[in-house]
């Protein structure tokens, strides 16, 4: 085997797919229930997910929210928006347009091409 990477992996640094690789068939999990550094009580599963209590990293219960607030939320957080100005907005608007036009006419020039080449090729070359 040697120095290089382990089987089954490769030499540009992506993951293995398998959860036991280099490890052989030893569990990774352990079989008590812990306290992680935040105190968050975790146990195993059987299949060997981790499950943790439902509270965040400041330890308290992160339940659902109302509508109401909910709808607060989200309008805090859009005032907090740095939104354009108009000469932006004209700006970004002619750039868009004018590249959605290029597109169109490269992918149009394409269809042209192709479409005169497979008609050429399944007609023989002979016009009707």
């Amino acid at each position: 085997m040697g120095d290089g990477p382990p089987e089954g992996t490769s030499s540009t640094g992506r993951a293995s797919v398998s959860k036991t690789e280099g490890w052989g068939f030893k569990s990774l999990v352990p079989c008590e229930e812990s306290l992680h550094s935040n105190n968050e009580k975790v146990g195993n599963v059987a299949d060997g997910n981790v499950v943790q209590d439902r509270r965040d990293s400041r330890g308290d219960d992160r339940g659902r929210t109302s509508p109401a607030t909910f709808l607060r939320q989200v309008v805090a957080e859009l005032r907090k928006v740095v939104w354009p100005t108009q000469q932006q907005l004209i700006t970004y608007f002619f750039v868009v347009l004018v590249f959605v036009i290029a597109v169109m006419a490269l992918v149009t020039v394409l269809d042209l091409a192709f479409g005169k080449l497979v008609f050429e090729v399944f007609t023989g070359g002979n016009a009707q």
